[in-house]
């Protein structure tokens, strides 16, 4: 009998799995919450029953691999069986046979210390050199179990067909230290995206992109949420207060003499219903200072994308183009449109692979975040519904249960996902 460390009773999935199935379960993965998911070989009688009972519960299946997003920590869990694994079934039935029972359980096993050594050869990469930190605790803690453990595994390695894998796996970790890193040329990183959530404040952005960011880190993918809202530049707002505040010592101009909270106000935007319109001076100053602002927000967009493309990073934007677009509008042409800025957003920011707008009511976003009045939300709302369609934004019911909505936002995401 194998100790877990904690109880695993307190969890839903391994109640789920021992009340599915009718024989052994083997762990061949580390735990959660070590590992970042359920790796589980299962008897090929099993499969079904536990797959209905996976979709019962909540799960649903993606790429081979059962997930259940919930919050900040998804369950996951990974089915296989001796066919996957190309296994007779005698081996297969020797490798139920000679597992042992995880503490307080009668199903749920580990494999026995050689076969996890083969487990484990299978999985090591082709790649010079190379052993994780992770996988060398791995082996230390089964020879400290069991000291013949290679020498076992070896007698078993050629039904196994991973001979030359197991010999590398044991003559890596005889070296003593860790491998270094594969080169460069023999890394085969996915490609990664960007994906970008819009919105007003309060229809659920910050959630969904943290869901699925969250989502997608345990099912393997390298993810960050990236939250740069329109005219939050640290340089550029700096830029503005030095400006203000020299307009205010001047004897002539809007901000002559003004002193306190009149410096720092937005004397060059429209928010307001009914406000009058800009003059030549006003207006130029207008145009120049959205120009400024859409730049330096496009161009901040574009740092946030590095490595999405070479190194498998999923970006999740929180506010992308279409809230730039809107706050423009809303900001600085309430009755018109800003077409340079515009384009220029356009251009600059990468094009995400799939975007959304999590469509709410007025009403609802401003009980949730009454930062501007409901009039002003109600004509932000209009913005967004009337652009997002020009951007290529798909529009969602913000107003669903956020569980549902994240699993509706999940598999379109990795649909988008390059393979």
């Amino acid at each position: 009998m194998v100790a877990c460390g904690y109880s695993l009773a307190e969890l839903e999935v391994a109640s789920i799995i021992e009340a599915a199935a009718v024989g052994r379960v083997l762990v061949v993965g580390s735990l959660p919450p070590v590992g970042r998911d359920w790796d589980l070989f299962v008897h090929e009688r099993d499969r079904a029953t536990i797959e209905a009972e996976l979709s019962g519960s909540g799960f649903w299946p993606i790429g081979g691999r059962w997930i259940r997003p919930s919050g900040e920590t998804p369950d996951v869990v990974e089915l296989v069986d001796r066919a996957d694994w190309g296994l007779p079934a005698d081996e297969a039935e020797r490798l139920f046979a000679d597992a042992m029972p995880l503490e307080g359980h009668a199903r749920l096993c580990v494999p026995a210390p050689a076969y996890r050594l083969l487990i484990l050869a299978r999985k090591l990469p082709r790649t010079p050199g190379l052993l994780e930190s992770k996988h060398r605790a791995r082996i230390g803690a089964t020879l400290s179990e069991d000291s013949a453990a290679f020498a076992r595994a070896r007698e078993r390695a050629e039904v196994w067909q991973v001979g030359r894998k197991l010999r590398r796996l044991e003559a890596r970790y005889a070296r003593g230290r860790p491998g270094r890193p594969p080169p460069s040329h023999l890394r085969r990183a996915r490609r990664g995206a960007v994906i970008a959530f819009s919105g007003l404040d309060g229809a659920g952005k910050s959630t969904q992109a943290k869901a699925l960011a969250a989502s997608l880190a345990a099912l393997g993918y390298e993810s960050e949420v990236i939250w740069s809202p329109v005219g939050q530049n640290a340089s550029l707002r700096r830029f503005a207060s030095l400006t203000k505040r020299a307009g205010s010592r001047l004897p002539v101009g809007p901000l002559a003499g003004a002193r306190g909270d009149a410096v720092d106000s937005h004397l060059l935007s429209r928010t307001e219903p009914g406000t009058p319109a800009f003059g030549p001076a006003r207006k130029l100053a207008s145009g120049a200072w959205s120009t400024a602002t859409t730049l330096a927000n496009a161009l901040a967009l574009r740092r946030a994308a590095r490595g999405t493309r070479r190194r498998g990073r999923i970006a999740i934007y929180d506010r992308y183009v279409l809230d730039t677009v809107v706050d423009l509008r809303f900001r600085y042409a309430p009755d018109s449109r800003l077409p340079f800025q515009e384009a220029l957003i356009r251009a600059v920011a990468p094009t995400p692979g799939r975007a959304y707008l999590l469509d709410v009511s007025a009403d609802v976003a401003h009980r949730r975040k009454p930062d501007w009045s409901l009039d002003q939300t109600a004509r932000r709302a209009e913005l967004y519904r009337r652009e997002r369609a020009a951007l290529g934004v798909r529009a969602l019911d913000g107003g669903k249960p956020a569980d549902e909505l994240g699993r509706e936002i999940l598999r379109d995401v990795l649909d988008a996902l390059p393979a």
